[in-house]
């Protein structure tokens, strides 16, 4: 009798268990973890939520161009990374930011958007 492998078999679900943010789900938890800990820290200071991003990536995760950029743009890209998650915003972060309860990931990021471009958009008007 032959052994049975794995490779002898379709397993669609198999490539389906990787996060596709494009296709949204349940994004890794570091990625939700660094947003709810970025607002946490700047909960009643006056610093923004961005400049407080930090993300935890195992040496293969992380993108090779992290280290040398802004922290905007780690922050664009994150909100990039959960635009369409459906991982439910803990409630404490829901009611500090007046959301409702059962708000996802992929609202508050949509939120938090306009805050950034407005910040950007200040930012440039005062540069110039």
């Amino acid at each position: 009798m032959s052994e049975i492998r794995a490779s002898d078999f379709n397993w669609p679900h198999v490539n389906q268990c990787r996060y596709n943010a494009s296709r949204g789900g349940h994004a890794p938890e570091y990625f939700t973890d660094a947003l709810v800990e970025a607002l946490e820290r700047t909960f009643g200071i006056t610093s923004s939520w961005w400049d407080a991003l930090e993300i935890e990536f195992d040496d293969e995760a992380r993108p090779v161009w992290w280290p040398e950029t802004t922290m905007r743009k780690r922050a664009r890209w994150l909100m990039g990374q959960l635009w369409n998650c459906d991982d439910l915003v803990p409630w404490h972060i829901c009611s500090r930011l007046d959301l409702l309860p059962g708000t996802s990931f992929a609202q508050l990021v949509r939120m938090l958007k306009s805050d950034l471009m407005e910040s950007e958009d200040s930012f440039e008007f005062c540069a110039s």
